[in-house]
C-alpha cells in the first residue's frame, strides 16, 4: 500500500465569529494541565512561523519513496454480514486509502525551545506541538474538548482553516547553528507497558542519537506513571549499551528552555509552504480521500497505511546488525506465537489447541515473545518463514521480518477495521508480507454482532471450517 499528497499555499481564510472573542486576548502561559480552550489558530504551533523549532542539519526532503510490504487478507468468518462488510472495506481501502509508493517520512533530531511535556503530549513556545504519535494524541484530545467548549462549532472547517494559514504564512524550518553541548535529549510516551506503543512511538528515535555529534546529555523519557516494563529495560541493554546510566523515565510536567528531541514530519507535510517539501500528488489516486489541510483521524490513518517513519527503519538495521555472527539453532522457522501473559491483557482463542494441531502437521513450533530474550526475538523473525498469531502487539516484531517472510493475524472484523493500519508501516519496513485474517467473534451478547467502537476489543473465535481455509492457505504458501 502507499500514497501521497501535495501542499498549496492557500491565503489565510477570514476568521469565524465563533472564535472572535479568543483572538483578542493574548495567549495565557500554557498551564501544566492540558486545556484545549482555544481554537486551531492560537491553540497549535506551525514549525517555520512560531519559535522554538531548529533542526540541527539539513534534513533533505521531509519524505522519499520507499519499497513496500505486501499487505493482504484473508476472510474466514462463516457470518455472511461479517463478509460483507470486510468486503467492502476492503474495497474503501483499495480505493480510498491506496498511495501509489509508500514512503518513508524523513524524522530527524532536532533542538526545541521553551519545550513542555505535559501528560503524554509535547508543546512548544506556548503552543500544542503536533508531531508524531503525541500529536496524534493532541489530536483526538483537541478535537472532543474543542467540540465541547464550542458546541456549535465546525472543529474540521476551524482546522483546516489554521493548516491554510500556516502554509501561508510558514517558513522553511530554520537550521540550529549555535552550541548543543551538554543539552539533554527528551521524548514523551504513551505509557511505559505496551510493547506496540512504546517501540513504535518512542524508543525507535533513540536511534536519532548517532547522529548528533558530540551527544553527552541525559536521555528523558516523559510519561505518567513513570516506572518502566521489563522488556524497555532489555531492549535497552540489547540494543543500546552505549545508553547505559543516561536514560531516565521522567515523569510530567516537564519544561526545558532548550532540548533535542526528535522531529517527525507528519502534520508538517499540511503546514509546509510551497516548495518546503515534495509535493504529495503525483502519489495519490483520484479517488482518495485526502485533504491537503485536514490532518483529522481520517486522513492520518490514511497516512499511517502508507508511511513509516525514518526512525522505524534505523531500528530495523540496528536490531538486525546486533544479530549478525551470532547463531540460533534452537530457534523455528515456522511458528505459531502464543501469549504467555494473563488477565487483561490476555486474548486467547478457544480453537487455539485444534489451530496449533494443524500447523505441527506443518512444521510449525509454539513459541512465546516473552521468555524470548531481545535477540532472540529479532533473530527468530530475522529467520522466520512463517509466523501465525492472534492479534496483538507481538506483531510489532514485524519489524525485524525476512522480507521474504509471511506473517497471518488472525482476527475479527473489528481488529481489521479499527487497527490494521497499526502494524502496515512495520510490513512496510521490512519488506515481508503481511495478511490480517478475518475470522468471528468470541461474544455472546445481546446484538447479533458487537459494536465496532465502545473500548472492548473481543477475542477470536474461528470455526473448523475457518481453521481449514487458515491452513489451505498456509499450504499454498
Amino acid at each position: 500500500m502507499n500514497n501521497r499528497h501535495v501542499m498549496t499555499g492557500i491565503p489565510p481564510l477570514p476568521i469565524p465569529c465563533h472564535n472572535l472573542l479568543k483572538l483578542q486576548t493574548a495567549l495565557p502561559p500554557m498551564p501544566d494541565t492540558p486545556t484545549f480552550s482555544t481554537p486551531p489558530s492560537d491553540a497549535l504551533y506551525t514549525p517555520g512561523l512560531h519559535p522554538g523549532l531548529h533542526l540541527l542539519s539539513d534534513p533533505g526532503p521531509a519524505w522519499h519513496k520507499a519499497r513496500s510490504g505486501t499487505i493482504t487478507s484473508l476472510t474466514l468468518s462463516e457470518t455472511p454480514e461479517i463478509r460483507a462488510r470486510w468486503e467492502t472495506e476492503l474495497r474503501r481501502i483499495a480505493r480510498h486509502r491506496h498511495f501509489d509508493s509508500v514512503i518513508e517520512l524523513n524524522t530527524r533530531p532536532a533542538l526545541f525551545e521553551d519545550a513542555r511535556f505535559i501528560r503524554t503530549f509535547t508543546a512548544l513556545n506556548n503552543r500544542w506541538f503536533m508531531n508524531g504519535a503525541g500529536g496524534g494524541r493532541l489530536m483526538t484530545k483537541y478535537g472532543r474538548s474543542y467540540k465541547s467548549e464550542y458546541p456549535g462549532a465546525d472543529f474540521n472547517a476551524d482546522l483546516r482553516q489554521h493548516y491554510e494559514q500556516a502554509q501561508a504564512n510558514a517558513e522553511p524550518v530554520p537550521i540550529w547553528s549555535g552550541d548543543i553541548t551538554g543539552l539533554d535529549f527528551a521524548l514523551d510516551a504513551r505509557n511505559l507497558h505496551n510493547y506496540y506503543h512504546f517501540m513504535k512511538e518512542t524508543f525507535c528515535n533513540l536511534c536519532l542519537l548517532a547522529e548528533i555529534d558530540g551527544f553527552s546529555g541525559q536521555i528523558n523519557i516523559h510519561c505518567p506513571g513513570a516506572e518502566p516494563s521489563g522488556f524497555i529495560t532489555r531492549y535497552l541493554d540489547a540494543l543500546f549499551p552505549e545508553l547505559a546510566g543516561r536514560v531516565r523515565f521522567q515523569g510530567e510536567p516537564a519544561h526545558y528552555d532548550r532540548v533535542l528531541g526528535a522531529f517527525t514530519p507528519d502534520y508538517y507535510l499540511f503546514q509546509a509552504p510551497p516548495g518546503a517539501i515534495p509535493p504529495l500528488d503525483p502519489l495519490i489516486g483520484r479517488r482518495l480521500q485526502w485533504d491537503p489541510t485536514l490532518p483529522n483521524a481520517d486522513v492520518m490513518k490514511t497516512l499511517s497505511m502508507n508511511a513509516y517513519s525514518r526512525s522505524l527503519r534505523l531500528l530495523r538495521e540496528r536490531a538486525l546488525r546486533a544479530i549478525e555472527g551470532q547463531d540460533f539453532p534452537h530457534l523455528p522457522k515456522r511458528f505459531w506465537v502464543g501469549r504467555a501473559v494473563e488477565g487483561k491483557r490476555a486474548r486467547t482463542v478457544e480453537a487455539e489447541p485444534k489451530i496449533i494441531a494443524g500447523l505441527q502437521k506443518r512444521g510449525f513450533e509454539v513459541i512465546y515473545f516473552e521468555k524470548l530474550s531481545p535477540l532472540e526475538q529479532i533473530a527468530l523473525m530475522a529467520r522466520a518463514e512463517v509466523m501465525v498469531s492472534y492479534h496483538g502487539a507481538g506483531f510489532t516484531n514485524l519489524l525485524y521480518a525476512h522480507p521474504q517472510a509471511h506473517v497471518i493475524e488472525l482476527g475479527t472484523l473489528q481488529s481489521g477495521v479499527l487497527r490494521w493500519s497499526d502494524f502496515m508501516g512495520f510490513a512496510h519496513a521490512a519488506g515481508c508480507t503481511y495478511t490480517v485474517a478475518v475470522a468471528d467473534y468470541d461474544y455472546d451478547g445481546p446484538e447479533a454482532l458487537p459494536p465496532l467502537r465502545g473500548g472492548t476489543l473481543h477475542p477470536v473465535a474461528i470455526s473448523d471450517t475457518g481453521i481449514a481455509q487458515l491452513m489451505a492457505h498456509i499450504d499454498a504458501l
